[in-house]
């Protein structure tokens, strides 16, 4: 990636009506990408991540595809591919369509984004189509799971580096893609100021993200009646924040089911989703997540910025963030009465909240800082840009 002329530089991402993590951490890398190269981003369908990128002056490329493979699980690949064979006849025909567009481009480098975008991008490369390619992943493989299997076996093995998001994404990707990649954590808006809370007399919990099972939802409410049900509980409450994304909306509905069963109607709240992500965390005392092995959790950098200790399960890619009694309390995978546990010890020591939570937002600061952490991304983008085909 050299000379006067601005380099092309393709991106995908499947998915763009929702914003999550990853079209987050999207948007800030193209914005920074946008200022150096001439970016175009290739999605399957309209929203908020095409909006954005279009106002960072990136081109794009929206190829609807008509069925739908959003219930297409990785847990389950194969049963739930053949379920959705039209969708994923659909999504052959959008690869074959991305490849053409490529092909006329003629990138310096493509970055894949998502898992379905890593397979496109993969199938493109099988095809004969010679790419310099970088995968981001942002997930924890199973052993075993076809999802690695799958990744052991059409991973590219020329002109192709992986970014992953943690070292615990690291150590369970397969030995292919770990001996040409790095780990660069995502990066957040460190605020200049922090709005302190200053009334102790009702402590606040809070979750923000996606409002589905993987998240734990329901595990952070059985933790939460643990606390109500103790004698000793001060007042407190709990606020699950988000949307429900490429998931069946009856789920919340059986949240609140759960609620209303624990008698925390209260006390206890689940509440749309919001682009004010600051604003909100700053509302309350402490952030709480119950997913098991959360591979890296963009949010939980975003609370630790705002001044919020976090309360965790010991797994995944927490250890790497949540310095465990100082910036935060981690417990044991699975047990929510250990997490409850956790959650009382906090509303009984307020003081431990603002202690803990001022040495999160220095280690966000840190570690998690967007203004270093983007340029190091793109920065991977550069370089792979520059090997010769």
């Amino acid at each position: 990636m050299s000379g006067n002329a601005k380099p092309v530089l393709v991106f995908l991402n499947h998915w763009a009506a929702q914003l999550g993590g990853a079209e987050y951490s999207l948007i800030d890398l193209l914005s920074c990408a946008a200022e150096r190269a001439q970016c175009h981003l290739f999605t399957t369908e309209h929203g908020p991540l095409v909006d954005k990128a279009q106002q960072c002056g990136v081109h794009c490329h929206v190829d609807v595809v008509k069925h739908s493979i959003k219930q297409v699980k990785r847990d389950h690949l194969i049963l739930t591919a053949l379920r959705s064979w039209r969708g994923m006849a659909a999504y052959c025909s959008y690869v074959f369509r991305l490849r053409r567009e490529l092909r006329h481009l003629r990138p310096a480098c493509v970055y894949a984004n998502v898992p379905k975008s890593h397979f496109a991008l993969t199938i493109i490369r099988w095809s004969g189509l010679r790419l310099r390619s970088l995968f981001h992943v942002r997930e924890i493989f199973r052993q075993a799971s076809l999802s690695l299997t799958l990744y052991k076996l059409l991973y590219p093995r020329s002109l192709t580096r992986t970014i992953a998001i943690s070292r615990a994404v690291y150590a369970a990707l397969p030995r292919c893609m770990q001996k040409k990649a790095c780990v660069v954590y995502n990066g957040v808006a460190i605020p200049k100021t922090v709005r302190h809370q200053t009334t102790w007399s009702l402590i606040s919990f809070v979750y923000l993200g996606r409002i589905v099972p993987w998240k734990g939802c329901t595990t952070l409410i059985e933790a939460f009646q643990y606390v109500r049900q103790s004698p000793d509980s001060p007042d407190c409450t709990l606020t699950l924040i988000g949307d429900t994304i490429y998931w069946p909306a009856t789920y919340r509905t059986a949240l609140q089911a759960m609620i209303n069963g624990g008698r925390l109607q209260d006390c206890c709240f689940v509440r749309d989703g919001t682009s004010l992500v600051q604003e909100e965390l700053q509302r309350h005392h402490a952030f709480c997540i119950a997913s098991d092995n959360e591979p890296f959790g963009r949010v939980v950098a975003e609370s630790m910025a705002c001044g919020l200790p976090t309360i965790a399960f010991d797994n995944g890619a927490m250890p790497e963030l949540v310095d465990n009694g100082q910036t935060g309390i981690l417990v044991k995978p699975g047990d929510s009465i250990k997490f409850g546990k956790a959650m009382l010890e906090l509303a009984q020591k307020p003081e431990r909240i603002r202690l803990m939570g001022e040495q999160a937002r220095r280690r966000a600061a840190r570690l998690y800082n967007a203004a270093n952490q983007v340029p190091q991304i793109y920065a991977e983008i550069e370089n792979l840009g520059r090997d010769t085909l």
